[in-house]
């Protein structure tokens, strides 16, 4: 049951590059978030933090960033998911430092 849900929610997956100029409710932006931070990562550090962006200046620029696509522009807003290596280097390092010792 779990690979056919699996299954039809991916096979039922597409891509918007046209917005509604609607404003997005915090709570739903909220809810989205909070949902995103149940996502997995090794030993649950979740080495991230999401930024919400709704200032059309910064849109802009990370449509910039993102090679040029327009559309990243004209969301109405954009949650930024940027990686923190630090927080999961400073959980990983030793056993990679170990693992390298095992290896030679």
């Amino acid at each position: 049951m779990l690979i056919d849900d699996c299954s039809s929610m991916l096979e039922s997956r597409i891509s918007i590059r046209k917005f509604r100029k609607a404003t997005i409710p915090d709570n739903d932006i909220n809810e989205i978030i909070e949902i995103g931070t149940k996502a997995p990562s090794a030993g649950n550090c979740q080495p991230w933090r999401i930024v919400v962006v709704k200032d059309a200046a910064t849109r802009e620029k990370l449509a910039e960033a993102a090679w040029g696509q327009g559309f990243v522009a004209k969301a109405p807003v954009i949650l930024a998911v940027c990686a923190v290596p630090a927080e999961s280097k400073e959980r990983y390092s030793e056993r990679v430092a170990v693992r390298k010792k095992l290896e030679k």
